[in-house]
C-alpha cells in the first residue's frame, strides 16, 4: 500500500487503511481482501467506520466526504455545510478536510482545517453542528487528527501546538490536554479511540 496514513476498525476486527487514491480493507487477520473506492475518491486522508460497518474517508482532492456499505460498494459523497432545511451554511463547501471519526449513532464528525471547524454531520451528510467561528485562533490552527471515546467525547489534536481538546457530543468544549513533547525513549502513537 502506497500513501497509507491512516487506519481505523469495524466491530469485526476487520481494518480499514488510507492508500492514496483508495482505502486498504483487510480482514481481521490482516489478509489483505480489495481496495474500496478506486474510482471516486481522490486521495484518502482519513478513514472512520460507523457502528453498522459504513465507511468514511474524507478526500484531500476532491474536498468531499465518501460514504461505502460496508461491502464497499459506494453509497454517497457530500462537500458542502447542507442544514437541515437544505440551504447552506457559509462556507458552503469544504475546504481543508483531514481527520473524521463516527460516533456511536452514526453521527459523524469531520475536521476541517482551512475553516478551522469541527463539523457535525448524520450518517447522510446532513450538518448538525460545528464548533469553531471560522477564525484561525490558537486553539482550531492544525486540528487535523481525530479520536472519539466510548463515552462519544471527541479530541482533536494540534500537531504543533502538542496537545488535545476535547468536545462533548454537542461540540461544546470541555478542556485542553496537554501532551508533554519531546519525549523522550520509546514514543507509540494508536490511530484509535482513546479510552
Amino acid at each position: 500500500l502506497s500513501g497509507t496514513s491512516h487506519i481505523a476498525f469495524d466491530s469485526n476486527g476487520h481494518f480499514y487503511v488510507t492508500a492514496g487514491g483508495a482505502i486498504g480493507m483487510f480482514d481481521a487477520h490482516g489478509n489483505f481482501q480489495k481496495y474500496i473506492g478506486t474510482a471516486t475518491i481522490g486521495y484518502a486522508f482519513d478513514v472512520a467506520v460507523d457502528p453498522n460497518g459504513n465507511i468514511f474517508v474524507t478526500d484531500g482532492s476532491k474536498l468531499q466526504v465518501h460514504k461505502f456499505a460496508p461491502s464497499g460498494d459506494w453509497l454517497l459523497s457530500w462537500d458542502g455545510h447542507a442544514l437541515p432545511n437544505g440551504t447552506f451554511q457559509h462556507p458552503a463547501r469544504l475546504q481543508g478536510i483531514m481527520g473524521i471519526v463516527a460516533d456511536s449513532k452514526g453521527n459523524v464528525y469531520v475536521a476541517d482545517n482551512h475553516y478551522h471547524r469541527l463539523m457535525k454531520y448524520t450518517g447522510t451528510g446532513v450538518l448538525l453542528n460545528w464548533a469553531g467561528d471560522g477564525t484561525p485562533v490558537t486553539d482550531w490552527q492544525l486540528g487535523e487528527v481525530l479520536a472519539i471515546n466510548s463515552s462519544d467525547q471527541i479530541f482533536m489534536m494540534h500537531e504543533h501546538l502538542y496537545g488535545l481538546n476535547q468536545y462533548d457530543t454537542n461540540l461544546d468544549y470541555v478542556t485542553s490536554l496537554s501532551v508533554p513533547f519531546p519525549l523522550t525513549g520509546n514514543t507509540y502513537m494508536r490511530d484509535a479511540a482513546i479510552s
